[in-house]
Protein backbone atom coordinates (compact mmCIF):
# COMPACT_ATOMS: atom_id res chain seq x y z
CA UNK A 1 0.00 0.00 0.00
CA UNK A 2 0.91 3.65 -0.33
CA UNK A 3 -0.22 6.65 1.62
CA UNK A 4 -2.48 9.00 -0.26
CA UNK A 5 -3.34 12.55 0.60
CA UNK A 6 -6.73 13.76 -0.64
CA UNK A 7 -9.18 16.52 0.15
CA UNK A 8 -12.17 15.44 2.18
CA UNK A 9 -15.34 16.56 0.38
CA UNK A 10 -17.09 17.53 3.59
CA UNK A 11 -14.55 19.78 5.27
CA UNK A 12 -11.99 20.23 2.43
CA UNK A 13 -9.23 19.35 4.90
CA UNK A 14 -6.28 17.27 3.79
CA UNK A 15 -6.61 13.78 5.17
CA UNK A 16 -4.37 10.74 4.91
CA UNK A 17 -5.71 7.22 4.32
CA UNK A 18 -4.38 3.93 3.06
CA UNK A 19 -5.82 2.71 -0.23
CA UNK A 20 -5.94 -0.99 -1.20
CA UNK A 21 -4.43 -1.55 -4.65
CA UNK A 22 -7.72 -2.90 -6.06
CA UNK A 23 -9.47 0.41 -5.30
CA UNK A 24 -6.70 2.82 -6.24
CA UNK A 25 -7.58 3.27 -9.93
CA UNK A 26 -11.26 3.95 -9.24
CA UNK A 27 -10.34 6.42 -6.50
CA UNK A 28 -7.86 8.29 -8.68
CA UNK A 29 -10.40 8.90 -11.46
CA UNK A 30 -13.32 9.73 -9.18
CA UNK A 31 -12.83 13.50 -9.40
CA UNK A 32 -11.40 13.85 -12.92
CA UNK A 33 -12.81 13.79 -16.44
CA UNK A 34 -12.53 10.14 -17.43
CA UNK A 35 -15.48 8.65 -19.33
CA UNK A 36 -16.93 5.25 -18.30
CA UNK A 37 -15.76 3.63 -21.51
CA UNK A 38 -12.24 4.97 -21.12
CA UNK A 39 -12.15 3.85 -17.48
CA UNK A 40 -13.08 0.34 -18.58
CA UNK A 41 -10.19 0.36 -21.06
CA UNK A 42 -7.81 1.55 -18.31
CA UNK A 43 -8.97 -1.33 -16.14
CA UNK A 44 -8.17 -3.74 -18.97
CA UNK A 45 -4.71 -2.22 -19.37
CA UNK A 46 -4.09 -2.52 -15.63
CA UNK A 47 -5.29 -6.14 -15.55
CA UNK A 48 -3.04 -7.04 -18.48
CA UNK A 49 0.06 -6.45 -16.30
CA UNK A 50 1.80 -5.44 -19.53
CA UNK A 51 4.36 -2.66 -19.00
CA UNK A 52 3.45 -1.00 -22.30
CA UNK A 53 -0.24 -0.70 -21.45
CA UNK A 54 0.30 0.30 -17.83
CA UNK A 55 2.68 3.07 -18.96
CA UNK A 56 -0.08 4.32 -21.27
CA UNK A 57 -2.57 4.14 -18.39
CA UNK A 58 -0.28 6.27 -16.22
CA UNK A 59 0.06 8.84 -19.04
CA UNK A 60 -3.73 9.08 -19.43
CA UNK A 61 -4.15 9.52 -15.67
CA UNK A 62 -1.44 12.18 -15.53
CA UNK A 63 -2.99 14.12 -18.42
CA UNK A 64 -6.39 14.00 -16.71
CA UNK A 65 -4.91 15.28 -13.45
CA UNK A 66 -5.66 12.07 -11.57
CA UNK A 67 -2.35 12.22 -9.71
CA UNK A 68 -2.69 15.89 -8.76
CA UNK A 69 -4.12 14.92 -5.37
CA UNK A 70 -1.70 12.07 -4.84
CA UNK A 71 1.73 12.22 -3.29
CA UNK A 72 3.95 9.79 -1.46
CA UNK A 73 6.84 10.22 0.90
CA UNK A 74 9.67 8.82 -1.20
CA UNK A 75 12.91 9.79 -2.91
CA UNK A 76 12.73 11.57 -6.23
CA UNK A 77 13.61 10.04 -9.61
CA UNK A 78 13.12 6.35 -10.38
CA UNK A 79 12.70 5.43 -6.71
CA UNK A 80 9.87 7.93 -6.43
CA UNK A 81 8.23 6.38 -9.48
CA UNK A 82 8.62 2.94 -7.97
CA UNK A 83 6.88 4.01 -4.78
CA UNK A 84 3.94 5.54 -6.66
CA UNK A 85 3.52 2.70 -9.16
CA UNK A 86 3.96 -0.22 -6.78
CA UNK A 87 0.20 -0.60 -6.07
CA UNK A 88 -0.43 -0.91 -9.82
CA UNK A 89 2.38 -3.35 -10.57
CA UNK A 90 3.47 -5.70 -7.82
CA UNK A 91 6.01 -7.49 -10.01
CA UNK A 92 9.32 -5.64 -9.55
CA UNK A 93 10.75 -6.42 -13.00
CA UNK A 94 7.56 -5.36 -14.76
CA UNK A 95 7.41 -2.19 -12.68
CA UNK A 96 10.96 -1.30 -13.71
CA UNK A 97 9.96 -1.62 -17.35
CA UNK A 98 7.12 0.87 -16.86
CA UNK A 99 9.43 3.27 -15.04
CA UNK A 100 11.95 2.98 -17.89
CA UNK A 101 9.29 3.95 -20.40
CA UNK A 102 8.27 6.98 -18.38
CA UNK A 103 11.74 8.24 -17.44
CA UNK A 104 14.25 7.12 -20.06
CA UNK A 105 11.92 8.20 -22.85
CA UNK A 106 11.48 11.49 -20.94
CA UNK A 107 7.68 11.20 -20.88
CA UNK A 108 7.31 12.12 -17.23
CA UNK A 109 9.36 13.28 -14.27
CA UNK A 110 9.12 12.77 -10.54
CA UNK A 111 9.34 16.01 -8.57
CA UNK A 112 10.05 16.24 -4.85
CA UNK A 113 8.65 19.13 -2.79
CA UNK A 114 10.27 20.82 0.19
CA UNK A 115 8.44 18.50 2.61
CA UNK A 116 9.57 15.33 0.85
CA UNK A 117 6.40 14.51 -1.07
CA UNK A 118 6.91 13.15 -4.59
CA UNK A 119 4.54 14.03 -7.43
CA UNK A 120 4.50 13.04 -11.11
CA UNK A 121 4.47 15.52 -13.99
CA UNK A 122 4.26 15.13 -17.76
CA UNK A 123 7.05 16.50 -19.91
CA UNK A 124 6.24 18.14 -23.26
CA UNK A 125 7.01 14.85 -25.00
CA UNK A 126 4.89 13.08 -22.42
CA UNK A 127 1.93 15.36 -23.15
CA UNK A 128 2.03 14.31 -26.80
CA UNK A 129 2.29 10.65 -25.80
CA UNK A 130 -0.61 11.10 -23.36
CA UNK A 131 -2.83 12.47 -26.12
CA UNK A 132 -2.07 9.43 -28.24
CA UNK A 133 -2.71 7.09 -25.32
CA UNK A 134 -5.97 8.86 -24.46
CA UNK A 135 -7.17 8.47 -28.04
CA UNK A 136 -6.34 4.78 -27.88
CA UNK A 137 -8.13 4.38 -24.54
CA UNK A 138 -11.31 6.15 -25.67
CA UNK A 139 -14.06 3.54 -25.73
CA UNK A 140 -17.86 3.69 -25.91
CA UNK A 141 -20.31 1.55 -23.98
CA UNK A 142 -23.22 0.46 -26.17
CA UNK A 143 -26.60 0.76 -24.39
CA UNK A 144 -29.03 -2.16 -24.40
CA UNK A 145 -31.89 -0.02 -25.78
CA UNK A 146 -31.58 2.63 -28.50
CA UNK A 147 -33.07 6.01 -27.58
CA UNK A 148 -33.96 6.81 -31.22
CA UNK A 149 -31.39 9.61 -31.32
CA UNK A 150 -28.44 9.98 -33.68
CA UNK A 151 -25.15 11.53 -32.62
CA UNK A 152 -23.72 13.49 -35.52
CA UNK A 153 -20.10 14.64 -35.54
CA UNK A 154 -19.11 17.42 -37.92
CA UNK A 155 -15.52 18.59 -38.08
CA UNK A 156 -13.49 21.12 -39.98
CA UNK A 157 -9.98 20.75 -38.64
CA UNK A 158 -7.42 23.28 -39.97
CA UNK A 159 -4.47 22.04 -41.99
CA UNK A 160 -2.09 23.00 -39.16
CA UNK A 161 -3.87 20.41 -36.98
CA UNK A 162 -3.68 17.70 -39.61
CA UNK A 163 -2.28 15.16 -37.15
CA UNK A 164 -5.24 15.67 -34.82
CA UNK A 165 -7.61 15.38 -37.76
CA UNK A 166 -6.17 12.02 -38.77
CA UNK A 167 -6.33 10.75 -35.19
CA UNK A 168 -9.98 11.85 -35.01
CA UNK A 169 -10.87 10.20 -38.32
CA UNK A 170 -9.25 6.92 -37.31
CA UNK A 171 -10.92 7.01 -33.91
CA UNK A 172 -14.38 7.64 -35.34
CA UNK A 173 -13.91 4.66 -37.65
CA UNK A 174 -12.66 2.51 -34.77
CA UNK A 175 -15.65 3.49 -32.59
CA UNK A 176 -18.02 2.36 -35.33
CA UNK A 177 -19.24 5.69 -36.68
CA UNK A 178 -20.89 5.71 -40.11
CA UNK A 179 -19.61 8.34 -42.55
CA UNK A 180 -22.46 10.01 -44.45
CA UNK A 181 -20.37 12.84 -45.93
CA UNK A 182 -16.67 13.76 -46.09
CA UNK A 183 -16.52 15.24 -42.60
CA UNK A 184 -19.88 14.13 -41.22
CA UNK A 185 -20.20 10.93 -39.17
CA UNK A 186 -23.12 9.46 -37.22
CA UNK A 187 -23.60 6.93 -34.44
CA UNK A 188 -26.80 5.85 -32.65
CA UNK A 189 -25.16 5.46 -29.22
CA UNK A 190 -24.37 8.18 -26.65
CA UNK A 191 -20.85 9.51 -27.18
CA UNK A 192 -21.10 13.19 -26.30
CA UNK A 193 -19.09 13.01 -23.08
CA UNK A 194 -16.30 10.90 -24.60
CA UNK A 195 -15.92 13.04 -27.73
CA UNK A 196 -16.12 16.27 -25.74
CA UNK A 197 -13.15 15.08 -23.68
CA UNK A 198 -11.33 14.05 -26.85
CA UNK A 199 -12.01 17.46 -28.38
CA UNK A 200 -10.74 19.22 -25.26
CA UNK A 201 -7.61 17.07 -24.93
CA UNK A 202 -6.61 17.73 -28.55
CA UNK A 203 -7.47 21.44 -28.47
CA UNK A 204 -10.13 21.05 -31.18
CA UNK A 205 -13.02 22.78 -29.40
CA UNK A 206 -13.72 25.10 -32.33
CA UNK A 207 -13.24 22.48 -35.04
CA UNK A 208 -15.62 19.71 -33.93
CA UNK A 209 -19.39 19.94 -33.44
CA UNK A 210 -21.44 17.20 -31.81
CA UNK A 211 -25.20 17.22 -32.50
CA UNK A 212 -28.04 15.03 -31.24
CA UNK A 213 -30.76 14.55 -33.85
CA UNK A 214 -34.02 12.52 -33.65
CA UNK A 215 -34.32 9.55 -35.99
CA UNK A 216 -35.84 10.31 -39.41
CA UNK A 217 -35.96 9.18 -43.04
CA UNK A 218 -32.60 10.85 -43.76
CA UNK A 219 -30.93 8.19 -41.62
CA UNK A 220 -32.26 5.22 -43.58
CA UNK A 221 -28.82 4.12 -44.78
CA UNK A 222 -27.36 4.50 -41.29
CA UNK A 223 -30.19 2.45 -39.79
CA UNK A 224 -29.49 -0.25 -42.33
CA UNK A 225 -25.84 -0.37 -41.24
CA UNK A 226 -26.47 -0.48 -37.50
CA UNK A 227 -29.74 -2.39 -37.24
CA UNK A 228 -29.92 -4.63 -40.32
CA UNK A 229 -29.84 -7.75 -38.13
CA UNK A 230 -32.53 -6.59 -35.67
Amino acid sequence: MIRLRRRNRQDHALVTKEIPPSQLLDLLVRDVAISPGTLERLRQWLASEDARFIAKMVLVLLAAGAFSSMAVVAPTGARGFAKILKPFITNTRRRRRVIARLTRERLSAAKVSFDGLVTLNLTKKGQAAALKAHAEALTLIKPKVWDKQWRMVLFDVPEKDRAGREVLRRKLHELGFYQIQKSVWVLPWPCEAELSLFRERFGLDQAIRILTIPDGDEFQDARQKFFSND
